[in-house]
């Protein structure tokens, strides 16, 4: 017996106000999480490595990211439009959050939508060098931020004057190099490996 298979059911007319919000909120969360993947990279680098900032090296880093999420944003697409097809004919109410039905078929088609809007929008990114460069530079910044913040938290700020003879900052340094950087290190590998794991699920 051959299973037939089920036309997909017609594409709604969408609220263009609506796919614009969606497609903006997926744009703001992907920046963000791309910036911080970055970040992330650059003190790894920096830190387990010992390699200097590399602003090309970064930039290609941040172009392998941008082409992940972009197939990211496809698979969730194309995942919706399964849905879609999949519970057009089904009714009655939802008993989870995932147990859709044919009244969400207008939410599904607007996931479609937005998540491929999304996409399309990573792709083109990935060939402009202006914002392949604010990626760069928003990370740069992050990571020297989250670097030097240790730093200044343990040696503290210089004041000009002031004579540093016998007020603990040889001890301060050691224990920056001893206990603080490779604190930073351990804390950016184990953010790296969570957000490994929620790719995978």
């Amino acid at each position: 017996m051959v299973k037939r298979t089920r036309k997909a059911p017609p594409m709604p007319a969408l609220d263009p106000d609506a796919l614009r919000r969606s497609v903006d909120d997926g744009m703001i969360i992907t920046r963000s999480a791309i910036v911080v993947a970055l970040d992330n990279w650059i003190i790894l680098r920096a830190l387990s490595a010992g390699e200097s900032f590399d602003a090309a090296a970064t930039t290609a880093e941040a172009r392998a990211e941008l082409r992940r999420i972009e197939a990211e944003q496809r698979e969730l697409s194309t995942r919706a439009a399964a849905i879609r097809t999949k519970v057009s004919k089904r009714r009655g109410t939802a008993l989870h959050g995932h147990d859709y039905k044919r009244a969400d078929d207008m939410a599904l088609a607007l996931r479609s939508a937005a998540h491929a809007e999304v996409a399309d929008r990573l792709a083109e990114q990935r060939e402009d060098e202006e914002y392949l460069a604010s990626l760069v530079e928003d990370a740069r910044m992050r990571a020297w931020g989250d670097i030097g913040s240790a730093i200044l938290g343990r040696i503290g700020s210089p004041v000009v004057g002031y004579d540093a003879a016998d007020d603990g900052r040889e001890e301060r340094i050691r224990e920056l190099r001893e206990v603080d950087i490779p604190g930073l290190l351990a804390r950016t590998r184990a953010q790296a490996e969570v957000q490994e794991l929620d790719e995978r699920w």
